[in-house]
């Protein structure tokens, strides 16, 4: 595994990259060539699944993955004060930052996190608000990083501190301050336990007005000096902008927010978007299958464009529940029968691209015609390629809203289907519209090959 420093050093080589800011009537352009690890992960719940670990490593695996995200709950493994097992279902997480990396080759991101009453350092399943609280959840953090030393690659934070994800009782969400606190604390521990692991932290939402003035406050407190970068959540599928539903848009207020940390530390912070997804359900921002599957493949694809970017983690890989009209259950790849939904399919027609293939040239034409040019180890070259999809802006009152979303976004479940993708394997390099076009070729790739649609 490749030390912090020596990444640090492989960075600092790179070629600088022209920032991409997306905008209408823009011609953006860029022609770098790049050779950073770019993981696309997926969330699971493997307490909650009811089959053993395996089973699910070898769907992550065989789907085109190369990572996976989970928790690791702080109450779980330290019952009473400074005793540390593991038993019951925290078994199965166990398992996976076991054998994850050497049976499956896949990378483990480990979530620290929720409170710990019953060893009585918080309250019933609430934050650890005082220094000894903090103290406690960084030797928890210690003792899980050297148990997995050299077995799982990243650990997070905390999950959505802010929206007070996982808290059961009805505490309001601490001060920055505290937060800050206790990422340096655990940081700390986890770097003692194992030097090489990254760690990241914050995964806020940076679409929102609330995540951004969170993580400014966050970045005075001087919380950059103790991650090895930012994790973000930057689901926007009710976003009210709903520009900000769309792939292109939602990275482009991205790129944002990595100029606005860039211009504060004045430096270049990696980034982990380690929860993004969108629904396959009836309700307001909710997509069809194959909407969602063409969604993941140019939200894939853009973000490995950006060299910040250091990976995505989809959620998430099942559905949770079986009822359509809750959004909760149905932002699976796999249904609950485990039968692959329109985006493991679509995304097993990128994966090899997205694992072997490094990014060459990234293009927005001014008529928004996105292209992307990739070459392989052996010289294999691709490129993957749509035209932008306009999205009207809704400025009438909210009833007539949620009409609008229906109608942009495809709450309707009698829309027409969408082709979530299409390989091709000519020297016709034909553009369909907002169907994304992946195309392979001995010869290097360049927007100039695209020809419109005759």
């Amino acid at each position: 595994m490749t030390t912090c420093i020596d990444g640090r050093k492989k960075r600092a080589l790179l070629s600088p990259v022209k920032k991409v800011l997306l905008a209408a009537g823009l011609v953006l352009s860029s022609s770098y060539l790049y050779a950073q690890d770019f993981e696309v992960g997926v969330n699971v719940h493997l307490r909650k699944y009811p089959k053993p670990t395996d089973n699910y490593l070898s769907l992550i695996e065989k789907a085109g993955f190369t990572s996976y995200r989970d928790g690791f709950l702080w109450g779980m493994v330290e019952p009473k004060p400074g005793k540390f097992s593991v038993t019951g279902d925290a078994k199965k997480e166990d398992k996976a930052y076991q054998t994850g990396k050497s049976e499956y080759n896949l990378n483990g991101l480990l979530v620290l996190g929720n409170g710990n009453g019953r060893a009585g350092y918080t309250a019933d399943g609430g934050y650890p608000r005082t220094p000894e609280a903090i103290d406690a959840f960084a030797k928890y953090a210690y003792w899980t990083a050297s148990r997995y030393k050299g077995k799982v690659k990243y650990y997070e934070v905390w999950n959505e501190w802010t929206v007070r994800t996982g808290i059961r009782n009805n505490e309001s969400v601490p001060s920055p301050e505290i937060y800050a606190q206790l990422v340096k604390k655990t940081s700390e521990a986890v770097k003692r336990a194992d030097p090489n692991a990254i760690v990241m932290a914050g995964s806020l939402n940076p679409l929102t007005k609330k995540g951004l003035q969170w993580f400014d406050s966050l970045m005075k407190l001087g919380i950059l000096d103790s991650l090895d970068g930012i994790s973000l959540h930057p689901y926007s599928y009710k976003d009210n902008d709903l520009a900000l539903r769309n792939p292109e848009d939602n990275l482009a207020a991205i790129d944002r927010f990595e100029q606005r940390v860039k211009k504060f530390s004045n430096k270049s912070v990696p980034m982990y978007i380690t929860e993004i997804g969108v629904p396959t359900y009836s309700g307001v921002g909710g997509m069809t299958n194959d909407q969602a599957a063409q969604y993941a493949i140019k939200y894939t694809m853009l973000a490995k464009s950006r060299p910040y970017i250091r990976g995505v983690w989809w959620y998430d890989l099942i559905d949770d529940g079986d009822n359509p009209k809750v959004n909760e259950h149905r932002f699976g790849f796999y249904n609950r029968q485990e039968q692959p939904k329109a985006a493991a399919i679509a995304f097993g027609k990128i994966a090899e691209v997205v694992k072997a293939y490094k990014i060459n040239n990234y293009n927005v034409s001014a008529d928004n015609i996105i292209s992307i040019s990739m070459k392989e180890a052996n010289n294999k070259n691709a490129m993957i390629y749509w035209k932008k999809t306009p999205v009207a802006q809704a400025e009438e009152p909210e009833s007539t809203v949620k009409s609008l979303m229906n109608k942009v976004i495809g709450d309707n479940p009698k829309k027409e289907p969408i082709q979530p993708i299409e390989v091709m394997n000519s020297d016709d390099y034909v553009l369909k519209g907002g169907v994304p076009v992946l195309v392979f070729s001995e010869k290097a790739l360049n927007k100039d090959d695209i020809k419109e649609k005759r």
